[in-house]
């Protein structure tokens, strides 16, 4: 069991007051500095940095760490919080938790002395983000299609874990769903579920019959010859990370609905994703014990 620690949760967006809130649950003493709180008078919010008299053991940085590798990444704080003023509030040889960790982040926390973990790439919070990810994929068709999704013929390209997540919420709400990937296995676990299949390489000739095109391939797959063959009724939505698997200029041009909905877990479910991140955290404290280094 981990002892009680000094945690300070620094920038991002909304999600942060839940994470935070989460971890002081758990018995840690947690600052929170750079984002909204949302009236969670229960938690520190600190005005700066230098009003935090204790050295920090945990520096918890958002799910998107920093945009330059030298700045939190703070979209609802008015000024600019750098690395090097949030390593300063640590003790020596303490633990870093972000997400996405770039080299050169990891590179400049271990100059420092101190332990770095992206909490982004960890298997248990990818698996569980993908719900808040489906739900609001669904929540977007429900608001976007001129159709009712039960009854609706839907394609998933990509049959990972978020379209596993994606085609089962769409399953359940009556919409015929049809899967598209390139391995074999994903064919049998799709035939399993009650899935229909397409390979990829031959979906041209079934784009128009669809309602709604769901990706989540982060490669661009629906170029502009492929985008050319989808019915101008059609919903796309895109929730592929970067670059993204949609042609959107190319989509503009044909007149299409193409949405690309990036960070959906901590737009449609700020309080269950903040709350996955911090049981994520947490796993990774319990791990790697009061020495991050062993």
């Amino acid at each position: 069991m981990i002892k009680n620690k000094n945690i300070l949760v620094l920038g991002g967006d909304s999600r942060q007051t839940f994470l935070a809130k989460r971890l002081k649950d758990k018995g840690h003493d947690v600052y929170c500095f750079g984002f909204n709180l949302f009236e969670n008078s229960e938690l520190k919010k600190v005005s700066s940095l230098k009003e935090i008299k204790e050295k920090i053991d945990v520096l918890v940085l958002p799910i998107i760490s920093s945009n330059d590798d030298k700045t939190v990444n703070a979209p609802f704080y008015d000024g600019e919080i750098t690395l090097s003023d949030a390593i300063s509030t640590m003790k020596p040889h303490s633990i870093v938790v972000g997400g996405n960790l770039s080299k050169n982040l990891r590179t400049l926390f271990f100059e420092h002395g101190h332990f770095s973990v992206d909490y982004y790439i960890r298997d248990e919070l990818k698996i569980k983000n993908c719900i808040p990810t489906a739900e609001g994929a669904l929540s977007i068709a429900i608001e976007e299609m001129p159709c009712t999704v039960a009854g609706s013929k839907a394609l998933i390209i990509g049959f990972g874990r978020v379209g596993k997540a994606c085609a089962k919420l769409f399953k359940a709400l009556e919409s015929d769903v049809s899967i598209c990937a390139r391995n074999l296995n994903a064919f049998a676990w799709a035939e399993l579920y009650g899935y229909k299949s397409l390979e990829i390489d031959k979906i041209d000739n079934w784009l128009s019959k669809f309602d709604l095109i769901v990706n989540t391939v982060p490669a661009k797959i629906l170029d502009k010859e492929k985008l050319s063959k989808i019915n101008k009724n059609t919903l796309v939505i895109d929730l592929a990370s970067k670059p993204g698997g949609v042609d959107f200029d190319n989509a503009r041009q044909l007149g299409l609905k193409t949405i690309w909905a990036l960070s959906l877990p901590g737009k449609v479910a700020p309080v269950t994703s903040g709350q996955i991140i911090a049981d994520t955290i947490l796993n990774i404290l319990d791990e790697r014990g009061d020495d991050p280094w062993q």
